[in-house]
């Protein structure tokens, strides 16, 4: 733990691989990380509502589970409507073409999270 901040450093200093591949691949991807709050848990966690009983239809049990929950709380100024910490994922792999023409790998593959 802790140790990402060195990362970096350590990363610009490697040397590359000499049996490394003919395509360098780097996929990136960012999400923000629920951070819920114990009330907000335990809001979720309860037991399942009794949902009223609709028509049976389709189109009908879905309008009467939305009616059931009742409002939305409305929220005051400065309140945000979600409260995630962001995230970033990145994987780098190269490839190398085969005999047959297809391409092989992932070949060194890492990855970085941040």
């Amino acid at each position: 733990m802790g140790m990402g901040q060195d990362s970096v450093a350590s990363m610009e200093h490697a040397q590359a691989p000499t049996d490394d591949g003919d395509i360098l691949v780097i996929e990136v991807d960012g999400k923000a990380t629920p951070t819920a709050t114990e009330a907000e848990r335990d809001k979720r966690r309860g037991k399942r509502r009794k949902t009223p009983p609709a028509c049976g239809c389709a189109r009908h049990r879905g309008q009467a589970k939305r009616a059931c929950r009742g409002k939305k709380k409305r929220r005051k100024p400065g309140d945000k409507s979600k409260n995630g910490r962001s995230i970033t994922l990145v994987v780098m792999y190269t490839l190398k073409r085969g005999d047959d023409g297809r391409l092989h790998g992932p070949i060194h593959k890492r990855v970085w999270g941040s």
